[in-house]
């Protein structure tokens, strides 16, 4: 009797996909409205909190600065807004664990502010008072 021993050999094959989740970016402005050449404190707060990586501010398509995030928020102090308004976005970056995303953007208002310390007023000085018969004086104060 013939015995026969027959070995099989299964392999499994085991593929692990590891996704990024995505995570959520919040922004929100220290002053709105803000002051022309006033500090203005853009705040991105990212969920998951746990979230590590950076974040860059942006004003419409330029770009305001990066900052870290640390404890699920990034803060970016900045008085480069020019007056008007203005469409501020954050982009989170992404991590290993974190997927990048954007904020909606926030419109921010930046008010000019009047200048109080370059007037001129024009004096005349009537021509009989500085040259009798002359022409008429006139100073910039």
């Amino acid at each position: 009797m013939f015995c026969a021993r027959i070995y099989s050999l299964i392999v499994l094959s085991l593929t692990l996909n590891f996704t990024a989740s995505a995570a959520s970016v919040f922004l929100s402005s220290s002053s709105n409205p803000a002051t022309l050449g006033q500090p203005v404190t853009l705040t991105a707060t990212i969920v998951p909190s746990t979230a590590g990586g950076s974040v860059t501010f942006y004003d419409g398509v330029s770009v305001l600065g990066m900052a870290p995030v640390s404890s699920g928020a990034a803060q970016l102090t900045t008085k480069l807004l020019p007056a008007g308004a203005r469409s501020i976005k954050a982009r989170y970056n992404g991590d290993s664990g974190n997927a990048a995303g954007f904020s909606a953007p926030l419109n921010v208002i930046v008010n000019a502010v009047f200048a109080s310390g370059f007037r001129s007023k024009l004096y005349d000085t009537p021509s009989s008072d500085a040259y009798p018969g002359g022409p008429s004086v006139y100073s910039i104060a």
